[in-house]
């Protein structure tokens, strides 16, 4: 396998290091394994604001791992892991879950929390497996929650793989009233033909893009490109990562519909995310980063 994640026609040599990567990784399927049992996960949320408004839209909710020996862990330490063991599927369903039933329990308290929606990033191993729909149909039954509350994030390379059995699945999705969006556009290479053609609403500019952003830089350049690209397909924007002052003004400027990033607050648990929606100081405190 090394041999030919380095390219054709070539050797590698079984050593120390090979040997150690191979014990390690066995070790962290394990303890997925055993997270997943004991229930170790848990799911942040990161507020997505209104760049219009400066009112919370939703938030994007990001799991975690409460590792009893390592502590909290991203998922930029794990998910690949999960996705070669086929993981992924218990993990995604598990997050799918409690995104609707945290969504419907806020929607039973505050009222103003109606429209409110949740991002989910859905891994390429959950849109192939052939039960996807129905298990997506059982978890909003279970939870009485209408499908418009749910916003699925898809990365671009995901959707550029197996093209007719990924666009007849999303079309099925987009159908029961689920909001798609591309996440990390503009870092995969996708057709303009085909993307013209996907039932998405949002696309999403990534961190590396809106990062230090000024009107002189390439990165400006490059966002422009993608929020002119994306309004000219009739999708909305959202601007990952903003967290400078800065690079808020810029990308209002570029007529992006949303924004998130450590500006407006961190990921934060489901109490902490309850909290924040019940205030009120949150929307004024974005309602003055915004000069509304």
């Amino acid at each position: 396998y090394a041999a030919k994640a380095a390219g054709k026609d070539r050797f590698e040599i079984f050593d120390a290091s090979m040997h150690d990567k191979a014990l390690s990784t066995l070790s962290l399927e394990n303890d997925l394994r055993r997270a997943l049992d004991n229930q170790e996960f848990e799911l942040y949320y990161q507020p997505i604001v209104s760049l219009r408004t400066g009112q919370l839209s939703g938030f994007e909710a990001l799991i975690r791992w409460n590792h009893p020996a390592k502590g909290l862990i991203t998922p930029g330490h794990f998910i690949k892991v999960a996705e070669d063991s086929q993981l992924i599927q218990p993990i995604g369903e598990w997050v799918l879950n409690e995104v609707c039933r945290t969504l419907q329990y806020w929607q039973s308290c505050y009222s103003h929390s109606d429209r409110l929606t949740v991002n989910v990033n859905l891994s390429g191993k959950q849109l192939f497996d052939p039960y996807f729909l129905t298990k997506l149909d059982s978890v909003l039954d279970r939870h009485k929650l209408a499908g418009n509350r749910l916003h699925l994030e898809i990365t671009e390379s995901t959707l550029m793989e197996r093209s007719l059995e990924t666009m007849r699945t999303v079309m099925a999705i987009r159908r029961k009233g689920i909001r798609l969006s591309i996440d990390d556009f503009g870092t995969g290479y996708s057709s303009l033909a085909y993307l013209q053609q996907l039932p998405v609403d949002i696309v999403k500019v990534p961190r590396c893009f809106v990062s230090q952003i000024d009107s002189t830089s390439a990165r400006y350049e490059i966002t422009r490109a993608i929020t002119t690209l994306a309004h000219t397909l009739k999708l909305k924007v959202i601007a990952e990562g903003i967290e400078e002052h800065g690079e808020l003004d810029q990308i209002v400027a570029l007529g992006c519909e949303f924004g998130q990033g450590y500006l407006f607050d961190r990921p934060m648990n489901a109490a902490m995310a309850e909290e924040w929606l019940a205030s009120k100081s949150a929307v004024q405190t974005m309602q003055k980063y915004l000069k509304l």
